[in-house]
C-alpha cells in the first residue's frame, strides 16, 4: 500500500559554508573533524550540499513491510537509528540504559544498543573537562573498575526490552582507542577486559585460556586478556560456544591497498595479525564474526543531524572482507556518545519471520546471525530487499550445486519520489580469495514513477558465475536528481548484504599467497 504525499518544491542551499551546520532538511554541511575523532578511529561523513537544484518532487510513502519469498513470509524490521553500537556513562559516553531507551522511544526507534562498552581502563582519556560527557561521567566508575555495573546494565536492558517498545541491546566494544581490533560483541554475559599493561605495539606473549573469574560478590564473571591477543579471545568464544556474536566496527575506507590483501582489508585489524594469513584468520574467526559497519553514525557529534551524505555508505571494506571468504552482514553503527539514541536519518533493517509473535531480541540476533540486513543513509527515504531466484534473500549462502544462474530482484521502498531516478548497481566478486574485490557487472536506472508502476521492483537479467572459490553479490541503490547545471547528484544511498554462491561453511582456498583453507590454528612465533 502506498500513501500519496503533497508535492513539494525542493530548493537546496548553494553555499554550505555560509549557511553553517543548521541547514534545513534538504541540505547539509560538512562538520570539522577533530583529532579526538581520529584518535577513536571514527569516520564522520557529511557532504557538500547538492548545489543549484530546483526540482518539483512528487513523493509517495511506499515503505516495505511484508516480503513473500518462496514459502517464507518475512517482515523488514528496522528503521532510522536502529543499530548495534552505542555507549553510556559507564565508559566514554553519556546517559544510562533508561535514558537511552527513553530517547529511543521518543524517536520511535525499534531497537538500539544502549551500551556496547569499551572494555579497557583508558576509554575516557579523550574526554576533556569541558566536554558534556565529563559531567555525566563524574562519580560513575568505569565499567572495568566496577564489573558489577556491567551485570546491572544487562539486567536492566533485558527488563526494558520485555516491558517497552524499544529493544535494548548491550555488549562490549573490544579494543583500544585506536583503529585496531575493534569488535562489537553483542549480549556477552562475561566482561572481557583488555589489559593495557606492557608494550601493546609488540605482539604480546599469548595468555593461555583461563576460566572466567567472578567478582567478589559472584554477580559478574570477568575474563582478562592482553589487548591484542586475539587467539585468547577466539579461544574464549570457541570454548564458551559463542556463535555469530561479533561485528567488525568502523572499518577503514580502504583507500590504500596493503600488499597481499584485498583492498579495504587491514592486516592488523580484527585480530588478523594473530594468524599466518587471511585465510586461516577467516577460517578461525568466521564462525564468530557476523557483521561489518557500512555506515558510521557520526557518534562523536553532539546533537541531531538532519541529513547524512550518501558518501557515508562505505562498501569497499565490505567488498574486501567478502574476498577473504568471511561472510558478514552490513550494519549501521549509530555509535552514540552523547546520550541520544535517535537523531540520525540513517539506519538499518533485518528480515525476520512474520507472525503474531512480537519481535524480540533473540529474533533479531538470529536474523543478524543469518546476515539478513540492509542499511541506508536515510532509511525513511530509501530502503531495499534483495531476492534471488524468488527463493533466496540477502545474507543467504547458496550451494553452487543448487542453481545454474541467478535472477536478482530488488524491492525498493521508502518515501519514493516519482520525479527522481533510482540507480541500482549489482556488484559482484566473481572469484573470492583472489585479492580482487567486487566490480559493477550490471546497473539499472528507473524513475520513481516507473518504480511505482513496476510494484517497486527492479529486475535483473540472469547472472552467470564462476563457482570455483565462490562468489558474492551486493546491491547498491541510489536516489538521484538532475541539477540545473546538468549534473546528476545522489542524495540518498542504500545497500543490501551480499548473496553468496559458495559451499555453505567454506573459506576459499587462496589463489595467491601461502596458507591453507581451514588449517589448524598456527599462531605466529611470539617475541619474547
Amino acid at each position: 500500500m502506498v500513501r500519496r504525499v503533497e508535492k513539494q518544491s525542493i530548493v537546496e542551499c548553494q553555499d554550505a559554508e555560509a549557511c553553517g551546520p543548521d541547514l534545513g532538511p534538504d541540505a547539509w554541511a560538512k562538520p570539522k573533524r577533530s583529532s579526538r575523532h581520529k584518535k577513536h578511529g571514527h569516520t564522520e561523513h557529511n557532504s557538500e550540499p547538492i548545489h543549484q537544484k530546483s526540482v518539483e518532487s512528487d513523493f509517495v510513502d511506499a515503505p516495505i513491510t511484508s516480503v513473500k519469498v518462496g514459502d517464507q513470509d518475512l517482515v523488514l524490521y528496522g528503521g532510522a537509528n536502529c543499530s548495534f553500537h552505542g555507549h553510556l556513562n559507564l565508559d566514554d559516553g553519556m546517559g544510562t540504559v533508561d535514558s537511552l531507551a527513553e530517547s529511543a522511544n521518543k524517536g520511535k526507534v525499534k531497537w538500539i544498543a544502549a551500551g556496547t562498552l569499551h572494555n579497557h581502563k583508558d576509554s575516557r582519556n579523550g574526554v576533556s573537562p569541558d566536554d558534556p560527557r565529563a559531567k555525566d561521567q563524574q562519580g560513575v566508575p568505569n565499567v572495568v573498575d566496577n564489573p558489577k555495573s556491567y551485570a546491572q546494565m544487562r539486567q536492566r536492558a533485558d527488563q526494558i526490552s520485555q516491558e517497552g517498545e524499544t529493544l535494548v541491546f548491550t555488549g562490549l566494544e573490544m579494543g583500544t582507542i585506536s583503529k585496531t581490533n575493534h569488535l562489537i560483541v553483542l549480549e556477552e554475559p562475561t566482561l572481557l577486559i583488555a589489559d593495557l599493561d606492557g608494550n601493546t605495539k609488540e605482539y604480546p606473549v599469548r595468555r593461555f585460556m583461563e576460566k572466567p573469574k567472578p567478582t567478589e560478590d559472584g554477580d559478574q564473571p570477568v575474563f582478562h586478556y592482553k589487548v591484542k591477543d586475539g587467539l585468547a579471545v577466539i579461544d574464549f568464544f570457541r570454548t564458551h560456544n559463542r556463535s555469530k556474536n561479533s561485528i567488525l566496527a568502523h572499518p577503514e575506507d580502504g583507500a590504500k591497498q596493503e600488499k597481499g590483501f584485498p583492498k579495504g582489508v587491514s592486516p592488523v585489524h580484527y585480530f588478523m595479525d594473530c594468524y599466518p594469513n587471511q585465510y586461516e584468520w577467516a577460517a578461525n574467526c568466521g564462525p564468530f564474526y557476523t557483521g561489518i559497519g557500512a555506515i558510521q553514525g557520526m557518534g562523536l557529534r553532539n546533537g541531531p543531524v538532519e541529513r547524512m551524505s550518501p558518501k557515508s555508505l562505505k562498501l569497499q571494506p565490505v567488498f574486501g572482507y567478502n574476498d577473504t571468504g568471511i561472510k558478514l552482514g552490513i550494519v549501521f553503527e549509530r555509535d552514540q556518545h552523547y546520550g541520544d539514541a535517535a537523531g540520525r536519518p540513517a539506519g538499518m533493517a533485518l528480515l525476520v519471520p512474520s507472525g503474531d509473535k512480537k519481535v524480540d531480541k533473540p529474533t533479531l540476533r538470529e536474523a543478524l546471525g543469518e546476515r539478513r540486513s540492509m542499511v541506508s543513509t536515510s532509511y525513511d527515504d530509501l530502503h531495499a530487499v534483495t531476492i534471488a531466484n524468488d527463493k533466496y534473500v540477502m545474507g543467504n549462502v547458496i550451494d553452487p550445486k543448487d542453481i545454474d544462474s541467478l535472477r536478482f530482484k530488488v524491492l525498493i521502498g521508502g518515501k519514493l519520489d516519482r520525479n527522481a531516478t533510482y540507480n541500482v548497481k549489482l556488484w559482484a566478486d566473481t572469484a573470492l580469495g583472489d585479492l580482487k574485490t567486487a566490480t559493477v557487472v550490471d546497473e539499472k536506472s528507473i524513475t520513481g514513477d516507473e518504480l511505482l508502476r513496476n510494484h517497486q521492483q527492479v529486475l535483473f537479467d540472469n547472472v552467470k558465475y564462476k563457482s570455483k572459490n565462490g562468489n558474492a553479490f551486493v546491491m547498491e541503490i541510489e536516489r538521484t536528481y538532475l541539477t540545473n547545471n546538468g549534473q546528476t547528484e545522489v542524495d540518498v544511498a542504500a545497500a543490501t548484504t551480499a548473496i553468496w554462491v559458495a559451499p555453505t561453511d567454506s573459506v576459499p582456498a587462496p589463489l595467491l599467497g601461502a596458507g591453507a583453507c581451514n588449517a589448524p590454528l598456527r599462531p605466529k612465533k611470539q617475541k619474547h
